[in-house]
């Protein structure tokens, strides 16, 4: 095909403007895949240049500019070019949908639920659609199969991904855009990913409670997956001093999730190793351990000072007051609709600072 005649992509009714011809085979190579033409590889070099009618030199120029667009795999001997992910169409960016994978039982945080509401008006009110789906992060340590299925039934465009495991957000970034929040990532892969660091945070914590005199601060740990991060936080916390007592023993995560579980895990903990400050993860710990300091005559922050890693309004209406940590919510929520307007190109990692909201829970302390 000569350069100077128009070059119509498969799918497409509207013929590209005379541009160079590599950057036409490369956009048509490009919405054939946001279409759904291809998924996972590219055919060869000599099918893709039959079927867009050009010479394999300009084909392999074509496939040069979608690797520096992200868009493929770089080149191995042997090997199909590996699909990334899906490129969106802006003609197709107000009609796409958007795959929510969340943890499947899990209760939702005010936060987690707030932002999930809130992006999911954002994208249907764009005319998009969203599906919403509960997945095991934690048992399908290999999930790219998975992903490839959720991917083709739901007919998905783009991925969001709730506190997923870092194998979710490797391979989903890998097929389509993704967004993610919370969970896990690896440092060496880049996506639109909005977090905070527990090693960061809790020595935050840590730290202020040691200000007031706290030398004794037990942690209840959110999940075994999480229970590193939050130990080696604890440790942060106490920077070069030496507490005299085992840092291991007051960070523990409950091998039960319902409240019977939990009243016994406190009953258990806080009477052996008698902490002055006691730090949460979640709106239902806090409950939880408010219960068990009524029925046990406990003053809160007199007897046992409290902080909780999570905020949510209504517990400004519990007594006393709790001191809560906030994550930037509102800021995630403008972000996402940045990566919408962006044409859902990723934005990077950004582990985000928590505020800490002083209410009642937490007073000085003297051994």
């Amino acid at each position: 095909m000569a350069p100077d005649c128009s070059l119509e992509c498969h799918n497409l009714s509207r013929p590209i403007q005379k541009i160079r011809l590599s950057v036409q085979v490369a956009d048509c190579i490009e919405q054939d895949i946001s279409a759904g033409v291809w998924i996972h590889h590219l055919p060869g070099r000599r099918p893709l240049a039959d079927r867009y009618e050009v010479s394999v030199k300009t084909c392999v120029a074509a496939l040069t500019l979608l690797e520096d667009r992200g868009v493929i795999a770089a080149a191995e001997p042997g090997k199909a070019r590996a699909i990334i992910r899906r490129a969106v169409s802006k003609s197709r960016k107000r009609h796409l949908n958007l795959l929510v994978l969340q943890q499947i039982h899990s209760e939702l945080s005010h936060e987690d639920a707030y932002q999930l509401s809130s992006t999911q008006a954002i994208w249907e009110n764009a005319g998009g659609h969203v599906i919403r789906r509960g997945v095991d992060f934690p048992y399908h340590k290999n999930p790219a199969k998975l992903i490839d299925k959720l991917i083709e039934n739901h007919s998905a465009d783009a991925i969001f991904l709730l506190s997923p495991t870092a194998p979710w957000g490797l391979e989903a970034s890998r097929r389509i855009p993704t967004f993610q929040i919370g969970g896990h990532v690896y440092d060496t892969l880049k996506i639109s990913f909005f977090g905070f660091r527990l090693r960061t945070e809790i020595p935050k914590v840590v730290r202020y409670l040691r200000d007031q005199g706290h030398r004794k601060i037990f942690i209840a740990a959110t999940d075994e997956t999480l229970h590193p991060f939050t130990l080696s936080g604890l440790k942060s916390g106490y920077d070069d001093e030496v507490p005299n007592i085992r840092l291991e023993d007051y960070c523990q995560v409950c091998p039960s999730s319902d409240p019977d579980g939990w009243a016994e895990f406190w009953k258990k903990n806080l009477f052996w190793l008698k902490p002055s400050a006691v730090v949460v993860h979640s709106e239902t710990q806090l409950l939880s351990l408010y219960g068990h300091c009524s029925r046990n005559g406990l003053k809160i922050p007199d007897d046992l000072s409290v902080i909780s890693m999570r905020h949510h309004p209504l517990l400004n209406w519990i007594y006393p007051k709790p001191t809560m940590m906030q994550f930037p919510a509102d800021h995630v929520i403008r972000e996402f609709k940045k990566w919408m307007d962006n044409n859902l190109h990723e934005q990077g990692n950004h582990f985000l600072p928590l505020t800490r909201l002083d209410g009642e829970s937490v007073t000085t302390h003297s051994d």
